[in-house]
């Protein structure tokens, strides 16, 4: 019979948590303070290393009994720090955070109580953060010198094995840990996770230099333009002040996505363009990336920067530490970040960028290197969710064009406009129906266009103009509809009347062409409404189940795992627009939608786009589990994988290569095997976006 020991650590180091657990131990000053630990729903027994205390005889038995389950909440913590003491192997530990996570709900142990409402007596104690910063920080409180305090500690800390044992015993475990392919999946996560991955601490150090004397340098410009007004370009607030009340120019706000507005705009010039560029210079992540780069790393490799399912509900990997999950996309094409790269190694200036900054943002994708005497090998999947979404709705077409390796991009602008005759990659319009597929294929609308048109350098003039000179007068006219509409609900985007009259044409033509993915998201809507009506009913619907039990609205993929919506109801909500966003303003018109509990509180509106992106996203997530596996069993040793995308270290003369990774990650899955999947890659010794 199984046993579980739910163990909690308490620690103290001078290193930061933030920059990962590896380096956070091997610091000097690292040391095991308290051990907590229950075997089942026994007491909660109390181990104090921090004095000499040997550990526990019924510690060590358990970590010698393979009928013993070790859990705990981010395992792999507990897994790095009570393994120095005692050796316990991967496969007999759980996570309960992993848990939360693959649930859709939250990650932190207090938010997580908070949400599965737990009495106070079980919850995370709230005081907990100020104790430990007095003896697990810096300057290390001494016990003896603190007992009352102590006392709380060792309370705090008894505390967090209750909440744990509490919150798994509460959770779902549909997903993980009971399914067998997940439970796995773990395991390979933390196994990839302590291999981490190698980075080039030297190029990072001279980055950091750089980037440090540009900010001086922009901060007396800054200075000198508003005499003195505001000295440093991270004050926002006196920024956006000195904008609207000495430029006249209203700001509402220094987020990057208004200022990218405001620079792209042509509106803003002389002393206002110069306050705004170094605004959204200086506001860039690229200098703490590169401090957290040399921060975390341990032997020049960063473990640890993948959280297990923690992208929402999809159960898609989320970044940490490094994020190298969310890394920007390069302006230059690759070779030319590659030669900046080089010449940044040498401490040499920009010779294509206007700025250090920029030139080091576009370069943080490349200080991520192969290990010494490795070279890099990667392949991502071609347009993994566009093929997804096409053998989920069954549009026959669009697999067809897929499966005979057309170009899709260019397929979709001729089926949508009616065009027979081919042309070019090279031709503009092959860039809008790139657009038009990333902007449409969830039920997106103006909106969506407006960010797929800034995220592929599209003029939005120049994409409506061209829709509108081949767009049908039936087309015309639903866009003309769709204007009025617009208009009486306040749902424009901001948009010139041309502007937003050509997109609805690109919009409703992508739809007109693709009938049965319309269909597909009006049956996930009518499915959701009547599986709330309906408890305990099953729905199939999109190739997936769809059933409302208790208080979860569940969705089954076809690889057996759940997608979980919490507390679903049906609600009155503002009009949504064509994007699925609701309305604003006080006199927006409300419509009835399905809403649910969204993993970190508050609610979300749900309609069929959005769920159809879900259940997309999570079934690419499915394609990456299934193939890992076979990757590392043909040799490629995996350090990094981005949604889409695996990297894998080999050594330098194998024969292993890209042509043969995208071979392997192709290769058919059981619960797909119709599915027209095509990948792309390269090798490299300095990874890069090709």
């Amino acid at each position: 019979m199984t046993t579980i020991c739910h163990i909690d650590c308490e620690t103290k180091s001078g290193v930061d948590i933030t920059n990962g657990v590896d380096a956070y131990v091997r610091d000097p000053d690292y040391g095991l303070l308290i051990g907590t630990y229950a075997f089942d729903d026994g007491p909660v027994r109390i181990w104090e290393p921090w004095d000499g205390e040997p550990i526990p005889a019924d510690l060590v038995e358990a970590a010698r009994d393979p009928a013993v389950l070790f859990s705990a909440h981010n395992a792999r913590f507990e897994r790095l720090t009570i393994n120095q003491e005692l050796s316990i192997p991967l496969e007999r530990w759980r996570c309960t955070m992993a848990q939360a996570y693959s649930h859709a709900l939250p990650g932190a142990l207090d938010s997580l109580c908070r949400i599965l409402g737990l009495d106070d007596d079980k919850a995370k104690k709230a005081d907990g953060k100020a104790l430990i910063r007095k003896f697990c920080t810096p300057e290390f409180a001494d016990p003896r010198e603190h007992p009352a305090d102590w006392v709380d500690f060792l309370d705090y800390a008894a505390q967090d094995v209750e909440a744990m044992r509490e919150c798994r015993r509460r959770m779902p475990n549909v997903n993980y840990p009971k399914l067998q392919s997940e439970l796995e999946a773990w395991f390979l996560d933390q196994r990839i996770n302590d291999r981490g991955f190698a980075v080039d601490v030297q190029m990072a150090k001279v980055a950091m230099c750089r980037l440090a004397v540009e900010k001086e340098t922009l901060n007396k410009v800054i200075s000198d333009v508003s005499g003195g007004l505001i000295t440093k370009g991270t004050q926002g607030e006196r920024i956006k002040d000195y904008l609207n009340m000495i430029c006249g120019i209203a700001v509402p706000d220094m987020q990057k996505d208004t200022l990218e507005r405001l620079l792209d705009s042509g509106d803003v010039t002389g002393d206002a363009l110069t306050l705004l560029n170094i605004r959204r210079d200086l506001s860039r992540s690229s200098t703490s990336k590169y401090e957290r780069l040399v921060n975390s790393q341990v032997d020049g490799r960063i473990h640890g920067a993948a959280q297990f399912c923690g992208a929402g509900r999809t159960g898609r990997w989320a970044g940490r530490i490094f994020q190298p999950l969310n890394l920007p996309r390069p302006k230059l094409k690759a070779d030319a970040v590659l030669a900046e790269v080089e010449a940044l190694k040498r401490n040499e200036p920009p010779m294509l960028y206007g700025s250090e900054h920029d030139r080091c943002a576009d370069g943080l994708r490349s200080a991520i290197v192969a290990g010494p005497g490795k070279k890099l090998v990667v392949a991502d999947w071609s347009s993994i969710e566009g093929r997804l979404n096409a053998w989920l709705a069954k549009e026959q077409w669009v697999l067809d064009a897929y499966a005979a390796g057309r170009d899709m991009y260019i397929e979709t602008y001729k089926k949508s406009f009616g065009i027979t005759e081919d042309f070019a990659k090279s031709d503009p319009r092959r860039q809008k129906g790139k657009c038009m597929d990333l902007a449409y294929g969830y039920e997106g609308g103006a909106g969506a266009s407006v960010t797929a048109a800034k995220t592929y350098g599209l003029d939005l003039e120049e994409w409506s103009e061209g829709a509108l000179e081949v767009a049908s007068p039936k087309v015309y006219e639903g866009a003309e509809w769709m204007w009025d509409w617009a208009v009486d609900n306040g749902q424009t985007h901001g948009l010139d009347k041309q502007i937003f009259l050509g997109l609805q044409c690109s919009k409703i033509a992508w739809r007109d062409s693709r009938p049965q993915t319309v269909q597909m998201w009006r049956d996930l809507r009518d499915a959701m409404f009547a599986a709330l009506k309906s408890h305990g009913q099953v729905f199939r619907v999109a190739r997936c189940q769809m059933m409302c039990t208790g208080s979860v609205l569940a969705l089954k993929l076809p690889t057996g795992r759940m997608l979980l919506y919490a507390n679903p109801r049906i609600s009155r909500v503002k009009q949504l627009n064509d994007d699925g966003e609701p309305a604003e303003g006080a006199d927006a018109k409300t419509r009835t939608a399905v809403t649910c509990m969204s993993p970190h509180g508050g609610r979300q509106v749900l309609y069929g786009g959005k769920v159809d992106e879900n259940i997309c996203q999570a079934l690419g997530r499915e394609i990456l589990v299934g193939s890992m596996p076979r990757v590392e069993a043909a040799g490629y040793e995996i350090v990094l994988h981005v949604y889409d995308e695996i990297a894998a270290e080999v050594p330098e003369d194998s024969p292993l290569d890209h042509k043969h990774l995208e071979k392997l990650i192709c290769e058919p899955h059981k619960w797909g095997p119709d599915i027209p999947l095509a990948a792309e890659g390269f090798t490299t010794r300095r990874y890069k976006k090709d």
